[in-house]
């Protein structure tokens, strides 16, 4: 629900620890004058970390340097700078196998890393973090859990907890332990008070994720009044790091599962005046069009039905299936409402458009049989009977092994009903005449 990546401003490095490299030394400018570094640089004295930096030639045993005057040389145990760097190469190794999908390998390498003495715990950090990503690669969101609750008991004061926690809630609520994914969630906000101010974007933009989340869980679990609740504030904090559509599309369904059919109508029209052509524009009329009717608002109900029906290609062309499938699940919810209602007249209007939508048999002979019965009830037997036809023309076309059983019961519908107003015609035409016939017999004669 957020527009842009968690980690946006953060270094490719900055929550991987052990990976800073020592800052280069550019060449002495002429005239052995050393220029001040530009402001914000790391003196030459450190590395972009302002630890100390010692070029690497100089830690090289010289017998310039060698002496007994120490107890310890000059520069330190170089051994354990050499076991260090083995260390890094080992995890550099096994994040690319992860990166590559060779996850058993990588987590081979990984576990020898874990399993190794003297270890420095920044790496460990690491190689524990990058053993939950290949279990959740892996997808097995309790093995995460498990390692990354390890992670949180031996490091509880590393700068990832915030995002560890966040991933945390994410896979709790993927198992369905949707208490255990709040709570995850809510120690995200807390957590993230403690931070220290630098990648303070970062930080921000992950309360935010942790906030949408804590909504996204209470949809998930059909509590869509405190979701509803949560979604609205959202809303008014205004982020441009927040996916607003997004966010709203999910508040407009909480309000609808809830029946708060005015405030569906208002978030409704709000999304598709901010959002045109949006994936989730059908869904949203349907849902603008079923609170309208049930507002009693029966016209701008049906105007935004035809308006749907009649969507331009071009904004279907996306997703094709989906437009359809929402197209024809607005038109015919509607029309069935005020058919029932006796509101034939906009039944029709709705079912006719209905037609267009697709042209198989198994769609058309369903719309057709509606259509017959509505230009019954507006007494028009001639038209209804011709709907029939074609109901009975689109099944005989079938052939008598690829129709369907219920297609085949409807066609046998269709000619019943053909049938039946033929006879009603027939039955009408004969009470007239007969009562014509009648009164031409009663009439007295005239006297001449």
């Amino acid at each position: 629900m957020l527009t842009g990546a968690l980690s946006a401003d953060v270094p490719a490095a900055g929550r991987v620890a052990g990976t800073n490299a020592p800052a280069a030394r550019g060449p002495k400018p002429a005239g052995g004058q050393i220029k001040a570094p530009p402001a914000g640089a790391p003196s030459a004295g450190t590395n972009v970390d302002g630890q100390p930096h010692i070029n690497p030639v100089l830690l090289e045993p010289s017998p310039l340097v060698d002496g007994s005057n120490l107890v310890r040389a000059l520069h330190g145990d170089q051994s354990a700078r050499a076991a260090r760097a083995a260390f890094e190469q080992q995890l550099v190794v096994a994040r690319q196998l992860r990166h590559d999908l060779c996850l058993p390998q990588a987590k081979y390498k990984l576990t020898t890393l874990l399993e190794s003495p003297g270890v420095p715990d920044d790496l460990r950090a690491s190689a524990l973090l990058e053993m939950a990503q290949i279990s959740d690669q892996e997808n097995q969101p309790l093995q995460a859990l498990q390692i990354y609750s390890q992670f949180l008991h031996t490091y509880p004061n590393d700068p990832s907890v915030p995002e560890v926690l966040l991933r945390q809630g994410l896979l709790s609520r993927l198992v369905g332990a949707y208490t255990n994914a709040l709570n995850k969630f809510f120690a995200v906000l807390s957590s993230s008070l403690e931070v220290k101010e630098d990648n303070l974007g970062y930080y921000q933009r992950l309360v935010l994720r942790a906030q949408t989340e804590i909504a996204e869980t209470y949809y998930q679990q059909g509590d869509y009044a405190t979701a509803a609740y949560n979604l609205t504030r959202l809303l008014k904090l205004g982020s441009p790091d927040l996916n607003a559509a997004q966010i709203r599309f999910k508040l407009i369904l909480s309000l609808a599962a809830l029946k708060r059919y005015t405030e569906v109508v208002s978030q409704a029209k709000d999304f598709l005046k901010q959002n045109p052509g949006q994936a989730e524009e059908p869904e949203v009329r349907y849902q603008l069009a079923t609170s309208l009717k049930q507002l009693g608002l029966n016209q701008e109900a049906m105007r935004q039905v035809l308006l749907l029906l009649q969507a331009e290609q071009a904004k279907s062309a996306a997703q094709p299936a989906a437009w359809v499938s929402w197209q024809q699940r607005t038109g015919n919810d509607i029309a069935n409402q005020l058919y029932n209602e006796g509101d034939y007249s906009s039944a029709l209007q709705i079912y006719q458009s209905l037609l267009t939508l697709n042209g198989s048999a198994a769609w058309q002979m369903p719309v057709l049989y509606q259509i017959g019965l509505v230009l019954e009830r507006l007494r028009q037997p001639a038209a209804a009977s011709k709907a029939y036809d074609q109901i009975v023309v689109l099944g005989g076309n079938l052939g008598t092994n690829a129709v369907a059983p219920s297609l085949a019961t409807l066609k046998d519908m269709a000619q019943w009903r053909r049938n039946y107003l033929g006879w009603e015609t027939n039955a009408i035409v004969a009470a007239r005449a007969l009562e014509h016939g009648m009164t031409s017999t009663n009439t007295p004669a005239v006297a001449k």
